[in-house]
């Protein structure tokens, strides 16, 4: 069976829970490019089924995180994604090729940032040991339907998720549970080695499934970080043992960054969370301490969630006054003011939050809004420019420096850089579409830039190709499947 087949078998039985009867996968090692595929096309049904956070602060600071501790971790294969999934129920996956997905509930569930980072440490090393793909190689034992039914149960929970892997039981689920049980060991040792690494005291791993298994629903609440993680309470006195058995992991904790932790994970509970539960987290700030700029950035947020953009400015302005060298703060008094297009507020704000922080994307992205807002496009360019320096996978940068460039009659860059919006959306036909309109203009176009053009195209093309192979694959084997087609002779 080729493995392209096997990869859309695979996803087929995660993310729809279809579980059909038929022989084990023959067992074989995965190639470190089959596996980016494999996440890649994860990606894309995570996309399609759940809803991602694209809040700047949120993803920015998780994307922080998982790097810190991927630091710790050598050279990898794969180009690592972290994400955060809108949804109300602890849990957290990754998939092969390099993406972690967290939901919103774990990072308000935490009480500190080492927790949450015991949690990105351990979903890491789920993708560093290939869990994943190790199961899948070991499919002799465990049928293709087996490992959907468990897995999408893990993925996308909901209805399907109980009975896709209550029908899994005939195919095997005894041996995936097994198998599950010793990745999560795996995981956790291995986890607590990059969490170490990283700074943060190994005990936080511990800590953090204390919290996990005190706060796990009912079991028609699946998937939850104990139903998809098992044997949590088990695991837990595992890892305090893993922790006294190597001294050197017990070194002193390196200081972490908790205020913004804590402000993050403020914002998740308020523009994601249960709205009245959002409101007691305030209250209890408030009665703490009324002048603690923290209510009335909380408050502020609350406001934006009901759409009252007034109200939450006069916050917003009140926790700036409280706390002048905060550039959260400021970048949302800069963002909020861009979009009453009040433009001399918003470039104050925004300015001294990229003096304080003149390696964070956010200020310098929102400042190169508005100076394209105000028609300065060369300048919005430049500042568009600094921030992919910063992080060359920025989406929303690469689609405004894309329209800049459009609008000041670069053609070729225009088109290379909304093709490499679109691809980073994992829209690849798009992506193909303006690279060809890309290549079309660029005869005078400098030398680097019609070689980045050509990779992507190389690398489009290939993709291309061996989907085109695959579908082919699939309508032979369809077609054998039904046999010969006779046609009636009529006399």
């Amino acid at each position: 069976m080729p493995f392209q087949r096997i990869i859309r078998m695979f996803l087929a039985a995660v993310f729809i829970g279809v579980l059909v009867v038929g022989p084990a996968v023959p067992a074989r090692a995965l190639t470190q490019e089959e596996e980016r595929k494999m996440g890649r096309e994860v990606f894309r049904a995570v996309q399609e089924r759940m809803k991602l956070v694209d809040d700047p602060v949120v993803t920015a600071y998780i994307d922080q995180l998982g790097r810190k501790i991927l630091q710790t971790a050598g050279p990898q294969p794969y180009e690592y994604r972290f994400f955060v999934v809108d949804r109300g129920v602890i849990n957290a996956f990754a998939v092969p090729g390099g993406y972690v997905f967290i939901n919103t509930e774990t990072i308000a569930a935490m009480d500190n940032e080492g927790q949450l980072a015991a949690i990105v440490a351990h979903e890491i090393a789920h993708v560093t040991l290939r869990h994943i793909a190790h199961r899948i190689e070991q499919s002799r034992k465990i049928t293709l339907a087996a490992v959907g039914g468990v897995l999408a149960g893990i993925l996308i929970g909901g209805p399907v998720g109980p009975a896709a892997m209550m029908g899994s039981v005939a195919g095997g689920i005894q041996a995936m549970l097994a198998y599950s049980r010793e990745d999560e060991t795996g995981a956790d040792r291995r986890g607590i080695e990059y969490l170490a690494g990283a700074g943060y005291a190994p005990h936080h791993m511990a800590d953090a499934f204390q919290i996990l298994l005190m706060n796990n629903p009912q079991a028609g609440d699946i998937p939850t970080y104990l139903s998809t993680h098992p044997g949590l309470d088990q695991r837990i006195d595992g890892v305090r043992d893993v922790v006294k058995a190597y001294p050197k992991l017990d070194r002193k904790e390196k200081p972490a960054d908790d205020a913004m932790f804590q402000s993050v994970r403020l914002r998740v509970m308020v523009l994601y969370g249960d709205e009245t539960r959002a409101e007691g987290v305030i209250n209890r700030l408030r009665a703490k301490n009324p002048q603690d700029p923290e209510v009335f950035y909380g408050q502020a947020l609350l406001y934006l969630r009901r759409q009252k953009t007034k109200d939450a400015l006069a916050q917003l302005k009140k926790a700036v006054q409280l706390s002048p060298s905060h550039p959260g703060y400021l970048c949302d008094l800069g963002e909020q003011l861009f979009y009453v297009r009040d433009f001399e507020g918003a470039l104050s704000a925004l300015g001294r939050a990229s003096v304080l922080r003149p390696n964070d994307p956010r200020p310098l992205f929102l400042l190169a809004r508005v100076y394209e807002e105000e028609g300065q496009g060369k300048r919005a360019q430049d500042l568009y420019e600094r921030v992919l320096k910063l992080d060359p996978n920025h989406t929303a940068a690469l689609q405004q420096i894309g329209v800049v460039y459009g609008q000041n009659g670069d053609l070729t860059r225009a088109h290379l850089y909304t093709g490499l919006h679109y691809k980073r959306n994992g829209q690849y036909e798009k992506a193909w579409q303006q690279m060809k309109l890309a290549k079309s203009h660029a005869k005078n176009a400098p030398y680097d830039v019609q070689d980045r053009i050509e990779q992507e195209l190389r690398q489009l093309q290939k993709d291309k190709f061996e989907e085109e192979k695959e579908k082919e694959g699939e309508r032979t084997e369809e077609r054998r499947r039904r046999g010969p087609v006779y046609k009636r002779i009529v006399p």
